[in-house]
């Protein structure tokens, strides 16, 4: 008779629903004195941007927006974003960032919790604290830094959530419509394999280990990873070494080289393959267009 393995998810552990990740990727404001334009580009992540000063033109997908001082706008990755000034002394907060909650490569967050693009005029403050708090964060040289970065965008975006659902937000879907993700229940024993690979990411996934960590066979634990991320182990271990590649190319003056071998790829060539894969962009058209807000 075959003995059926104690559950996987141990006696005393709890599953909670911690809802998607997010990873900033870059964080920064930016002051533009005189006129400003960014021409339409499809964006290789998600932004959301709190206007500080000045007024502006937004275009996502199409669709045109006017803000002004205290207006967010949250664009979801792959959209096309077009901005302009429309007043001398334009200035923003902009944070992009990552999801896990992706299909096929797309952000589906903003459809996911009925986000809209743009919520109404800050009065009290208080996002403004967080965006100025997810900056500084950005700019320790610390290993806590991607933590407070990211909680400090969860409050964000769990703020826009809670005003958008009590009315306070322009309820409209976002520009952009795609597939939802249904629901699903958090699984801790997929979420310490992913923290594993997020602590070593310079090396190659140890699959033996992580199997004992997630109490699960390779094929099991396979299969299982992809269902629950979206993608299998290596397509998430590559993204995170993009990721971090993609800091060092807006925040360093590194080279393509310096940068690939840091982030664990000793083939400059490969690493740029790699790189337009994940953002659809080359390194260096990266750098420059990230430099310009």
């Amino acid at each position: 008779m075959r003995r059926h393995a104690q559950s996987d998810l141990g006696p005393r552990e709890t599953v909670v629903n911690a809802g998607p990740r997010v990873t900033v990727v870059h964080a920064m404001e930016y002051h533009f004195p005189a006129e400003w334009q960014f021409p339409p580009t499809e964006v290789p992540y998600s932004i959301v941007r709190m206007i500080t000063a000045g007024s502006a033109v937004f275009a996502v997908d199409g669709e045109v927006f006017s803000v002004s001082a205290g207006t967010v706008v949250l664009v979801p990755e792959g959209a096309v974003l077009a901005c302009q000034s429309s007043a001398p002394d334009l200035a923003f907060v902009s944070v992009r960032f990552a999801t896990s909650m992706t299909v096929d490569g797309r952000d589906l967050l903003p459809e996911a919790f009925s986000l809209p693009v743009v919520h109404a005029a800050e009065v009290e403050g208080e996002l403004r604290a967080h965006f100025d708090a997810v900056v500084d964060a950005w700019a320790q040289p610390s290993p806590a830094r991607p933590l407070l970065a990211g909680g400090h965008l969860q409050i964000i975006l769990g703020t826009l959530l809670a005003r958008a659902h009590a009315g306070s937000a322009r309820t409209r879907p976002p520009a952009r419509r795609r597939r939802r993700v249904a629901g699903r229940a958090q699984d801790p024993r997929i979420e310490r394999v992913m923290d594993e690979i997020t602590r070593n990411e310079k090396a190659a996934p140890d699959v033996a280990r992580l199997c004992v960590l997630a109490h699960m066979s390779e094929s099991t634990l396979r299969r299982t990873f992809k269902e629950y991320t979206g993608k299998t182990m290596g397509e998430f271990h590559r993204e995170l070494r993009m990721v971090a590649g993609a800091r060092l190319l807006m925040l360093t003056e590194d080279s393509i080289a310096d940068i690939a071998a840091k982030v664990g790829f000793p083939d400059p060539n490969y690493f740029t393959r790699v790189f337009r894969q994940v953002f659809g962009i080359a390194p260096l058209a990266y750098r420059r267009e990230a430099r310009q807000g």
